[in-house]
């Protein structure tokens, strides 16, 4: 028997707010009352004996049932999807009409190009994390697996274009248009396909770029961060700390983190009924990363500024005799350094005495990120096990902690900047809730300014 089902899968910024990977139906959603998100939709069942599961693509229900329609036709998954069809021919002729910034001469396979411009970066030495980035963007995902948002080889693949010079700008616009996730992600991936396509422009592969001609569009609301434009892109959203109630939270959460209670028996054999007596109320740690060891890589990330990957890779060495740590500002490849807490130099001390330089994880043979990844998945149980939380938590976020606490203490924004490896605008853009030189000049301009003002009678 054939058939397929829908569904919508969740995940970690559903506008509907519901929980990760859980699912829900076209009729939960049609319930009077029920919010609607955008999340995609997924369709499984079996079809000629065989199970399955696929993504449709899709955000609306109607859509969703129109892809997998060709399939229940013909009662098979061995079909060609209608949302990608067949690849145009490459060999001339006839050949694929070139986009306005492409080369007459040169046919750039799209594999070689992806190696190229992976290879150039590999001269300049870009720094690890980056290309991770890179990666998700232009390649997809390492294990293969299909993502809620397509990278630029899986789109490339899905119209059947094999040829650098196939793309054309309504192509990139489309590719562009079909990412759901937050603006400053999108920013952020349509930067790498301006500067990849850029990459062959000063290659000569390409005339012109592309991506380049996708610009936002900007009004004086939006320069301002105060919205009302059309495009969500423009608004500068504010980068959200951690508060201090928050930080007091965690650091009491890992206490118990990763601890399990104990079970005693309510009698024994030789108690004659009486209640045996725990000597502690939590048995021995039930994994490698305790919550000690959480609380320690927080406080480095909070007390440094630093990236995630940076922090797992952090080595020891790097604390100075007078309580100076140095930090590495990619952005400006200088070295700066800054004053951390005595406790925090006693913890950076005794790791080193007890797990070597490396205090969070020995990078030789394993890429920092490797390292990160099992920190990463402790963070989340700990923010998990913490309940509901008013704006996700991530690593990152201790980022921004760092910048709040260091507006909060006077910190210039010029000098903060410096700190962190960004501009001064940038502070001031992104973190001005903080920042008191603008209030303090804020304050000073409306002082007294409507005292004046006609009153009636």
């Amino acid at each position: 028997m054939n058939y397929l089902h829908l569904h919508r899968r969740h995940g970690r910024k559903c506008a509907a707010s519901r929980p990760l990977d859980s699912l829900t139906s076209e009729s939960d959603e049609n319930k009077r009352g029920a919010k609607q998100c955008a999340c995609p939709i997924f369709a499984s069942g079996t079809l000629d004996g065989i199970s399955k599961k696929i993504t449709t693509r899709q955000t609306e229900w109607a859509e969703a049932r129109r892809v997998i329609q060709p399939y229940l036709d013909a009662g098979s998954w061995e079909i060609q999807p209608p949302s990608a069809p067949a690849p145009p021919p490459v060999a001339p002729p006839p050949s694929p009409s070139p986009s306005p910034g492409a080369s007459e001469e040169k046919r750039t396979p799209m594999k070689e190009a992806f190696e190229r411009f992976a290879q150039d970066h590999r001269t300049q030495k870009t720094a690890e994390a980056t290309m991770v980035g890179y990666g998700y963007a232009l390649i997809g995902r390492k294990d293969g697996k299909p993502s809620d948002n397509l990278s630029l080889r899986e789109f490339a693949e899905q119209r059947g274009i094999e040829i650098l010079q196939q793309f054309t700008r309504p192509l990139v616009k489309q590719l562009y248009n079909s990412w759901t996730v937050e603006p400053g992600t999108r920013r952020k991936r349509l930067s790498i396909l301006k500067g990849f396509f850029e990459f062959f422009v000063e290659e000569e592969d390409l005339k012109v770029n592309p991506a380049r001609t996708i610009k936002r569009r900007k009004n004086a609301a939006n320069q301002e961060g105060l919205g009302g434009g059309e495009n969500e892109d423009d608004i500068r959203e504010p980068r959200i700390g951690y508060s201090d109630e928050e930080l007091v939270r965690m650091f009491e959460a890992c206490k118990t983190y990763g601890k399990q209670p104990r079970e005693w028996p309510q009698t024994g054999e030789g108690h004659k009924g009486k209640r045996l007596v725990s000597i502690s109320d939590y048995r021995e740690y039930a994994r490698k990363i305790t919550g000690r060891d959480l609380a320690d890589f927080i406080r480095l990330s909070v007390e440094s500024g630093m990236r995630c990957v940076n922090v797992a890779k952090f080595n020891a060495s790097r604390l100075q005799p007078n309580g100076l740590i140095r930090l590495r500002t990619y952005k400006r490849k200088t070295w700066i350094s800054g004053k951390v807490s005595a406790e925090l130099q006693t913890v950076i001390q005794e790791r080193e005495r007890r797990v070597g330089s490396y205090i969070f994880g020995d990078p030789k043979g394993r890429t920092a990120s490797s390292i990160y990844q099992a920190w990463y998945r402790c963070l989340n149980d700990l923010w998990a096990q913490m309940g509901p939380w008013e704006h996700p938590p991530t690593h990152h976020r201790f980022r921004h902690t760092f910048v709040r606490i260091m507006l909060q203490r006077g910190v210039s924004p010029a000098m903060v900047g410096r700190m962190i490896g960004d501009s001064e605008q940038t502070v001031r853009d992104h973190y001005s809730n903080w920042c008191q030189e603008f209030q303090d000049d804020l304050t000073k301009a409306t002082a007294g300014a409507f005292d004046k003002l006609p009153r009636l009678g």
